[in-house]
């Protein structure tokens, strides 16, 4: 198996999904350690991989894209999480990111 980069992404992948892909997967250890810090009653390893990858890339939009407005990374991540996933999983996904964003 190959190792996911943003060079391995399908040729129709816009750049800022380059950008987002590429970004998380060079702070993924920061990441995850910014947010194993502001799960409560959670680990990273428990929650869905669509739900982890949402929080992921997210943190990586509020932490290392200043031009995203926080308020902006979060409503889509919350958007992405009802859309995909579940109300409950949302509410989960906006308490984390909201903890960060408040940091």
């Amino acid at each position: 198996m190959s190792r996911l980069s943003a060079e391995t992404l399908p040729g129709q992948a816009d750049p800022y999904g380059r950008r987002l892909v590429q970004g998380v997967l060079d702070h993924r250890e920061e990441i995850d350690a910014l947010l194993s810090a502001h799960l409560e009653g959670w680990t990273l390893a428990r929650l869905a991989p669509l739900e982890r990858n949402i929080l992921r890339l997210a943190t990586y939009e509020l932490e290392w894209v200043p031009d995203v407005p926080p308020a902006v990374a979060m409503s889509e991540a919350v958007m992405l999480t009802k859309r995909y996933c579940s109300d409950e999983a949302a509410r989960l996904v906006n308490g984390v990111l909201g903890a960060l964003a408040a940091r």
